[in-house]
């Protein structure tokens, strides 16, 4: 069966890369040769199942990601990918002797991802947008999900910001402030009960463990934050939760084209945003994600 050869070009600095499925299950990562006198070798990262970072994949025959090929004139790795089904992303870098690493390549896959096109990488639009991406090659039946949002790694359900700790006002204010009067009271009532004046002190004082105890109890629970388990990065001044910014992801499906407008971002924010590409049988495809900046009012 005659195959077709897809060829998806990666940059990185002055590396770049393809990658050339040869058979079913063989991929062939290429890139050109980085000319620079102390480079001496690459690392070839992948993962399955998402493009975004860290590339820590362990399930390639190859070895544990990242994967490190010798010598700077080396510029290709063959990989046998395993019959699970998965879409492979891979990323790269390139190594100097002392050990310094370059930042990584672009993403590429093992197959067809969407390609995003605006906003473009670390531009700066305002509070409206024009989410656009590539056309999928032909054959490929899909509608498409727009990711974006706060949240760097897009989490649908990232929506909480982290409060400050205090006392809810109303009834356990009223119950604190009713304690100690309400104890002496009590103890009061004890002591003309007992009907001689010696004995007053014993039930006060008794009313006032009482008191302090009920006091000790109202406390405990004191002071819950309105904090989601792990949605929330806290601001840049860790000891003022309060400023904390809120991480939030916005999904819109079931697109038929490949481009979308929205007018609700906010002003002076860094966004994310991917697609996710659903076939006919439900097998996702998804892109990388890319950030962009909103200007400031």
């Amino acid at each position: 069966m005659e195959k077709t050869t897809k060829r998806l070009l990666l940059s990185l600095l002055l590396l770049a890369a393809t990658v050339i499925p040869a058979t079913a299950q063989t991929v062939t990562l290429t890139w050109d040769q980085n000319t620079e006198a102390e480079v001496n070798a690459y690392k070839i990262y992948y993962r399955t199942d998402t493009a975004t970072l860290p590339f820590n994949g362990t399930s390639l025959a190859e070895g544990a990601s990242p994967i490190t090929v010798s010598g700077s004139a080396s510029t290709a790795l063959s990989i046998n990918l395993p019959e699970d089904g998965n879409i492979y992303y891979f990323a790269a870098t390139a190594v100097s002797n002392s050990g310094v690493e370059s930042s990584f390549s672009e993403i590429i896959a093992s197959e067809w991802i969407p390609h995003l096109q605006a906003p473009a990488k670390n531009a700066t639009v305002g509070t409206a947008a024009n989410f656009s991406w590539g056309l999928p090659p032909s054959g490929y039946n899909v509608t498409y999900e727009l990711h974006y949002g706060t949240d760097p790694n897009l989490r649908s359900n990232a929506a909480a910001t982290i409060a400050p700790k205090s006392f809810t006002a109303g009834w356990p204010q009223l119950k604190l402030s009713l304690i100690v009067p309400l104890a002496i009271l009590f103890s009061l009532l004890m002591a003309i009960r007992a009907g001689r004046t010696k004995r007053i002190w014993r039930p006060i004082r008794t009313g006032f463990c009482i008191g302090l105890l009920i006091l000790q109890a109202s406390c405990g629970g004191g002071g819950d934050s309105a904090l989601s388990t792990d949605q929330t990065t806290p601001a840049a001044d860790s000891t003022s939760p309060a400023t904390a910014q809120p991480l939030f992801t916005k999904v819109v499906t079931g697109i038929s084209t490949t481009g979308y407008a929205i007018d609700d971002l906010q002003s002076d924010s860094v966004y994310y945003w991917k697609i996710v590409a659903i076939d006919s049988d439900g097998f996702p495809y998804e892109s990388i994600t890319q950030s962009f900046t909103t200007a400031t009012n």
